[in-house]
């Protein structure tokens, strides 16, 4: 099923992914983690408007009993908007993977901002 990449490992497709080409338009990876990856899309009807698809393996949420805390955080993102929490606007799923829509926010996660924050503070202390 699908193309298969230079480490042999099948290469996800739009469709593979169900991202279709009338709907969005696949973009570059902006993130990832230990089940997967999130991509920048694009829908392509208008309004057009950018979103990021988080795509989680199944194979991967299962081996690591992760299933129901997966099932948990779309019940919850899928219950609240709020301006400061990026918001879930759809789920759907493969064969192989389960796909979160989401707002596309660039720049990074509140990890990375807090660790940059805790490092400048760090900084400013030993000066």
């Amino acid at each position: 099923m699908g193309n298969h990449n230079a480490t042999g490992h099948a290469a996800k497709t739009h469709n593979e992914l169900g991202v279709y080409d009338e709907v969005f338009s696949l973009g570059r990876v902006v993130g990832r983690g230990g089940f997967g990856k999130v991509y920048a899309v694009k829908r392509t009807k208008s309004p057009s408007h950018a979103y990021a698809v988080k795509v989680l393996e199944k194979r991967k949420l299962a081996k690591k009993k992760m299933v129901q805390t997966t099932i948990s955080e779309g019940r919850l993102l899928r219950a609240i908007e709020y301006p400061l929490i990026v918001n879930l606007r759809g789920c759907w799923q493969t064969e192989d993977d389960l796909c979160m829509l989401f707002d596309l926010m660039l720049g990074g996660d509140l990890r990375y901002h807090l660790a940059r924050e805790i490092g400048r503070a760090s900084c400013r202390e030993r000066v």
